[in-house]
């Protein structure tokens, strides 16, 4: 029937349930921090759920997707291969409005952090290289986050991958709204 959230977190469900998509979860850590933790298979990338537009393709996100509020910013992600990727050629990881128009396509990873090679084996992390990560072994970009849009997680395919499996976990710092 309803779900309500406490102030701290906490989820609850008032009423029958109907089965929830699983992969998706966020996470307190405390003092404003939190975790979006992403699990996915190389045939089921986290991406748009709903159609805006009326047709048949999906091209936005549906309130079943969790996502990273408005003027969060992102600390960390952690790319954790749990089944080793084969096939493809890299992923990207993204951030877009829930319309579905980019925000940044490769802001958290880029196909450079999350090419083949580094994600060929059971247990390889990658690094964020994206500039929308504080902690990024690339250039961080304050201007990037927005302040006006909640941001989802897209991870994008290039090649075709035949095997893999991973978990990503997005640290982020809500936006003070005191």
């Amino acid at each position: 029937m309803a779900d309500f959230t406490n102030k701290d977190g906490l989820t609850r469900h008032y009423g029958p349930q109907t089965p929830r998509d699983k992969a998706y979860q966020v996470v307190s850590v405390g003092g404003g921090i939190k975790q979006l933790v992403v699990d996915f298979s190389y045939d089921d990338l986290p991406g748009f759920d709903a159609d805006a537009g009326g047709g048949s393709t999906p091209d936005s996100f549906s309130e079943a997707i969790p996502y990273i509020p408005a003027g969060a910013t992102i600390l960390d992600a952690t790319f954790l291969v749990c089944d080793a990727f084969a096939g493809g050629t890299s992923y990207v990881v993204g951030t877009y409005t829930k319309a579905g128009v980019a925000i940044d396509a490769d802001g958290i990873f880029t196909g450079t952090a999350l090419a083949l090679a580094n994600i060929d084996a059971d247990g390889d992390v990658a690094t964020p290289d994206g500039v929308d990560v504080v902690k990024t072994s690339g250039t961080f970009d304050g201007s990037a986050v927005d302040t006006a849009n909640d941001a989802y997680l897209v991870v994008a395919a290039s090649g075709s991958f035949t095997d893999g499996q991973a978990r990503m976990v997005i640290t982020f710092l809500e936006k003070n709204t005191l």
